[in-house]
């Protein structure tokens, strides 16, 4: 008989029958069982809802008990508050009676530390009403004889303390409570009313100290429905009417009991207590909301009720589980004979089973026979079961020792005396890899293990060992050795690129330092050939062209150079406000002339629309300008090369489109999809000769997208070509040129002291002499520890620090001058550098630099920098020209200056002085090492070459310093030479000062 037929008898309809018939008996016993799993939920919900609503009344009582006994106190402490407030305003009456005249309201309350606090002013009415005295002096002979308190008390006669609603002050913005009381004469009769505006919150305050829960309330009701005094967690308004309200109907009813419902004026359900003061036509009211009164039953509540459901659900669950044991139980009978059936079905079906194992295993082997990988199969004692024969030469056991049972110890053991774990004791190398594979067969679950293992003779192996559910475990063996040697070479190919790439990083910082710096005096001695006044037209056009080309080639040397920074995308956008055609024109007389000799033309056009004044990045904008213009010059037919300016709309928004057109050799198409790749080349560059690295055009796509805007191509109308870039006008900041005209005019400024720290002369002569002229003291340092001695020696208002020096560089400059402990620590320091990437700023601001500036720097940035600088005070004042030294001799020779300008012009006698006092800098620290040895030949020589230096320049002192030296030099007294050396240095410095105020004109 088949399974299926067995499961087809098992469910058979007479058997599903057999087994839901159950005995009468049976069923009987069921349904008495689930009727008490009833009664018993009924018993305990019924004693749960009746403990319920006792645990409810009893926390009911309780918050009346607690509210009346908060109103008791709040009674008591309120009366005794009004007793001394009537106690005052009794004091108070009795002073006016005895001195009418001379009673003084403001008096009286500084002598009263109640009202003092509490008070808002005092004033007295007379019998007709009017204020006759008051600490407010605005309302004397003010009619108050419409108010309640000065009726109640002219009529009263129980000559007591009165409470007036409170009423809010819209001129003063506030809540205040009328206390009053009357003013007898001696006869008894009426003579007016002294009343006290009271602050409601001076009561309030009181009242506050009672604790009512977070939704309490708290107030004091006047017989005539207003409230005086209001403490609640909603919005607080004294003088309310609440006569309509239900509290109020329940205080008048019950004056001295309690009452819930919803309090006035918030109408929260609340449980109250009243007190009405006997002497005094008010009621206090306390309330605690009836949710927070009866939180704990609440609580308890619904803990009861949880816990009848727990109960309810565990006598369901018992019930069912006794019903559903009955029911398994009769089905088990049932299931028993079905049972023995299966055991003799089950009996053929392992006799075949037992056969297709005989078959598997069969395959097993002729599978493990096959594989190139060794395996090894163990059972859960660690004996040998199955191997295959890449077992042995992978793993290094001998062959013979291989059998079925043998235990994997001496297994190992073989591998060991064999050499293959090296040279090890043999016994501790076999107990160490037993207990190995004793923790990974301990585990609980099936687990794989890979490791790698070198064998003695360098072959490399992965073993993969996984635990079975038995316990036994299934290795395999892997000749990885090929794998591991391919890695190696990725590894050491890997390691070779990294430091390529260093290099190449180093080479980049180096390369953009060396050539930059020489750059930068280039440009800059441009700007200032142009900013002389003898320049013809002609040459002035000359000169700004070269501008713009040495500004052109900055760009593009700092592009270049930073490639690897453009492909990361970090090169970063400076945007400046400048003139567009200007631009246009420069870039068409860069090429002018190459182009002439090809026999092209070239035309700039302006459309009407396009912008005037434009705020981006003119470096980057005429750099792909460049690109298209320079292309054209070279490959163009001879003819017209157009630069165009317009707007369009592109997707809705309008740009800004510069174009350059040229007549052609039009550019194949399959060329041209290759045009904004780096190092493409198109056919007729590679065949004219022409030098390229084709990076050109890649590098203005990359420019292009960096400002936000797009670069293509396209075939021009009449067969030409047409290179374009689109920029969206949103971006750019378009001006007019108004705003740019007054940009861009100077501002009078003061004239500042700086200190130009720069190792190279080409750069600090052209940076200085910008700076000279603008009527700027300017002193020059060479080197970082001469810099430190001239910020120790003056308080400059600005340094401009040089980054890479020799020696000591600007990094290390900043740190000592910012530790410091003298003025030197307070001086803004801006760093000159070629370096401009985010890294570069942050590291200076780490140093203790407040700003950066690139190189080249433009004279306009640099005026910028000297304007913002945080401290601009004048220099130090001077004598005059005669000003002497300590040693008294004067600083400077004047006749000797006035010979040197009348033969030279004032730019060519500063730059020279400056050359001269930098020479001489150098000088005398090569004369303090030589007075170090002692060789009186080096100090000679030294002393000489320098006193005929400052002879020449005018430098009185400095020239005299040296002849002292000379001579103690020739008498071989080193000590005398060092001891006239000690002033050099002070020497110096004066000299230098002496000359920047002699050249400069003061201010007036």
């Amino acid at each position: 008989m088949s399974d299926n037929s067995l499961r087809q008898d098992a469910t058979s309809p007479f058997m599903a029958g057999a087994e839901q018939r159950l005995p009468t008996r049976a069923l009987a016993f069921q349904i008495a069982i689930v009727a008490a799993a009833l009664v018993l939920i009924m018993v305990t919900w019924v004693f749960t809802l009746i403990s319920i609503d006792t645990e409810e009344r009893e926390a009911r009582m309780r918050a009346e008990g607690n509210v009346d006994n908060l109103a008791l106190t709040v009674e008591w402490q309120l009366r005794r508050q009004l007793q001394a407030i009537d106690q005052t305003l009794i004091i108070m009456a009795n002073d006016w009676k005895g001195d009418p005249i001379r009673f003084d309201p403001d008096a009286s309350r500084a002598r009263s530390a109640l009202l003092g606090d509490g008070s808002v002013q005092i004033f007295l009415l007379d019998t007709m009403g009017f204020v006759m005295s008051s600490t407010q002096p605005d309302m004397i002979r003010l009619d108050m004889s419409d108010r309640d308190f000065f009726a109640v008390q002219r009529a009263s006669r129980t000559k007591g303390l009165f409470a007036g609603p409170s009423l809010r002050l819209k001129s003063a913005g506030r809540w205040e409570i009328n206390l009053s009381r009357r003013l007898e004469r001696a006869d008894g009769s009426f003579a007016g009313v002294i009343v006290v505006s009271y602050d409601p919150w001076a009561l309030a305050s009181l009242l506050e100290q009672v604790d009512i829960g977070t939704r309490g309330l708290i107030a004091l009701v006047g017989g005539d429905g207003a409230i005086r005094v209001l403490v609640s967690p909603g919005e607080v308004r004294p003088g309310e009417d609440v006569s309509a309200s239900a509290m109020f109907r329940a205080v008048q009813e019950r004056p001295r009991g309690g009452w819930a419902g919803p309090s006035a004026p918030d109408g929260v359900d609340r449980v109250h207590a009243f007190r009405r003061l006997h002497d005094q036509d008010l009621t206090i009211v306390i309330a605690m909301a009836r949710d927070e009164a009866m939180r704990t039953a609440t609580v308890w509540a619904d803990n009861a009720r949880h816990f009848a459901l727990g109960i309810s659900l565990m006598v369901l669950l018992m019930a069912g589980l006794l019903v559903a044991e009955i029911r398994a139980a009769r089905r088990r009978e049932t299931a028993l004979a079905n049972d023995r059936r299966v055991l003799e079905q089950a009996y053929i079906a392992v006799e075949a089973a037992k056969a297709s194992a005989e078959a598997k295993t069969s395959q097993i082997e002729a599978t493990l026979s096959g594989m190139s990988d060794g395996v090894m199969m163990l059972d859960a004692g660690l004996r040998l079961v199955q191997w295959n024969h890449r077992f042995p030469d992978c793993t290094g056991v001998p062959a013979a020792l291989l059998r079925v049972g043998i235990p994997m110890a001496e297994v190992i053991r073989g591998q060991a005396m064999a050499g293959e774990f090296g040279p090890v004791d043999v016994d501790a190398e076999v107990r160490r890899r037993i207990g190995q594979l004793t923790a990974a067969r301990q585990s609980k679950e099936p687990i794989t293990v890979m490791y790698e293992r070198t064998r003695p003779n360098g072959t490399s192996l992965e073993l993969r060992r996984s635990v079975l559910p038995d316990g036994g475990i299934v290795t395999l063996y892997t000749d990885i050795t090929a794998r591991k040697l391919t890695e190696e070479a990725q590894r050491a190919a890997r390691r070779l690129a990294d430091e390529a790439t260093e290099q190449k990083a180093r080479f980049v910082a180096i390369v953009s330092h060396e050539i930059r710096t020489p750059l930068n005096a280039v440009v800059n001695s441009l700007a200032l050939l142009l900013d002389q006044s003898g320049l013809s037209a002609s040459q002035r056009r000359l000169a700004d062209t070269a501008r713009q080309a040495g500004d052109a080639l900055m760009e593009l040397v700092h592009d270049i150079l930073e490639l690897s920074k453009m492909e990361a995308g970090r090169l970063a956008v400076r945007p400046t406000l400048f003139e567009l055609q200007p631009v246009l024109e420069g870039v068409r007389e860069m090429f002018r002339a190459q182009a002439a000799d090809r026999g092209i033309r070239l035309l700039v056009e302006m459309a009407g629309d396009a912008p005037v004044w434009l705020r981006a990045d003119v470096g980057r904008l005429r750099q792909v300008l460049m690109n298209f213009v320079s292309n054209a010059a070279k490959f163009a037919f001879p003819g017209s090369v157009v630069i165009s300016a317009k707007t369009g709309l592109v997707g809705g928004s309008t740009v800004l489109v510069l174009s350059v057109t040229d007549n052609g050799p039009l550019i194949a198409e399959h060329e041209a999809r290759q045009l904004f790749q780096p190092f493409s080349r198109l056919n007729n560059a590679r065949e004219s000769g022409v030098p390229g690295t084709g990076l050109g055009l890649a590098i203005c796509e990359r420019l292009a997208r960096l400002m936000g805007g797009q670069i293509g191509f396209a075939a021009a109308p009449d067969g030409g070509n047409r290179f374009w870039l689109s920029l969206p006008l949103e971006t750019l900041g378009v001006c007019s040129p108004e705003p740019a005209r007054d940009i861009a005019l100077p501002a009078r400024r003061r004239r500042a002291h700086i200190l130009l720290v720069e190792d190279m002369p080409a750069n600090h002569l052209v940076t200085a002499i910008i700076l000279r002229r603008e009527g700027h003291f300017v002193d020059i340092a060479e080197s970082g520890a001469e810099a430190l001695r001239l910020a120790e020696h003056r308080p400059y208002d600005l340094i401009f620090m040089d980054l890479l020096m020799p020696g000591m560089n600007g990094y290390e400059v900043t740190r000592r001058l910012r530790a410091s402990s003298g003025p030197a620590a307070r001086i803004p320091i801006v760093a000159l550098t070629a370096n401009t990437a985010p890294e570069d700023r942050k590291r200076c601001l780490a140093a203790g630099m407040n700003d950066m500036l690139g190189k080249p720097v433009r004279p306009a940035e640099l005026f910028a920098m000297v304007r913002g600088a945080s401290v601009m005070s004048k220099p130090k004042e001077w004598s005059g020209p005669f000003a002497t030294t300590t040693s008294g001799v004067e600083i400077l020779d004047l006749p000797r200056l006035a010979e040197l300008q009348n033969g030279l012009s004032a730019s060519t006698l500063s730059s020279l002085m400056d050359q001269c006092l930098s020479d001489i800098r150098w000088r005398i620290v090569a004369l303090q090492e030589a007075l170090l040895g002692q060789s009186t030949q080096e100090i000679e020589e030294i002393a000489h070459a320098v006193a005929g230096m400052a002879g020449n320049y005018g430098l009185a002192a400095m020239e005299a310093v040296m002849r002292k030296i000379l001579a103690a030099a020739r008498d071989h007294d080193i000590e005398r030479a060092r001891a006239h050396a000690a002033v050099m240095q002070d020497d110096l410095i004066a000299a230098a000062e002496a000359v920047q105020l002699y050249l400069t004109p003061q201010p007036d």
